[in-house]
């Protein structure tokens, strides 16, 4: 589980799709993932645009969510609602917590358990804390929102950000931190937009 895998499988799906160029969004690990394909590929993008992550590595932020999920057997509950309450003391955020349920899948035979493969998640942590590998430059259009409230993307990073993406330009959503499209989507969504639709 690292950005060269990872890219590889949106490029593997993107050649399902027979799309032979796209307009690519991610979000912190998916906003490397995005960025790892563009440097890799770039004839394969058309527009990039990376939330709240700079192509560097960092420390580890989310060690205490993979413990809570792993000591939570959601088979064991009733409802989301019951899950979510039960997450509540490890993990205050309501809408962090609002994206972990995002990963429950429910059958009735088997009643709740996790879509997302926690066990190889704790063993590529390192991997996914590390830094985009691809060692190109994509020149197409770039856009790197910002929230804030956040310390992911920060000033700092822009001047090597611009190394890998020339054509790279910066927005901050004043209010908003890590979570910028769950915590500001209208102005999110109006900024995103309105780069994808300038010619």
């Amino acid at each position: 589980m690292d950005y060269e895998a990872m890219s590889e499988d949106v490029m593997e799906l993107m050649d399902d799709l027979e799309l032979s160029s796209v307009n690519l969004l991610g979000h912190s690990m998916g906003g490397k993932v995005a960025m790892q394909l563009a440097l890799s590929e770039p004839d394969r993008l058309n527009r990039l645009v990376v939330v709240d992550v700079a192509p560097k590595a960092y420390e580890n932020r989310h060690e205490y969510i993979i413990r809570a999920l792993q000591s939570l057997d959601p088979a064991t509950y009733d409802s989301r609602s019951e899950i979510d309450e039960a997450l509540k003391r490890d993990i205050p955020s309501l809408p962090v917590r609002q994206f972990l349920l995002k990963n429950l899948r429910y059958s009735p035979e088997d009643g709740y358990s996790w879509l997302v493969n926690l066990a190889a998640i704790e063993r590529s942590y390192d991997e996914i804390a590390g830094p985009v590998t691809a060692t190109g430059e994509f020149a197409g259009p770039a856009l790197f929102v910002r929230g804030g409230k956040s310390d992911y993307l920060l000033q700092s990073d822009e001047e090597g950000i611009r190394l890998l993406f020339s054509n790279a330009e910066f927005v901050t959503i004043e209010g908003a931190g890590h979570w910028v499209h769950a915590e500001s989507p209208n102005e999110f969504a109006d900024t995103v937009m309105g780069f994808l639709t300038t010619s």
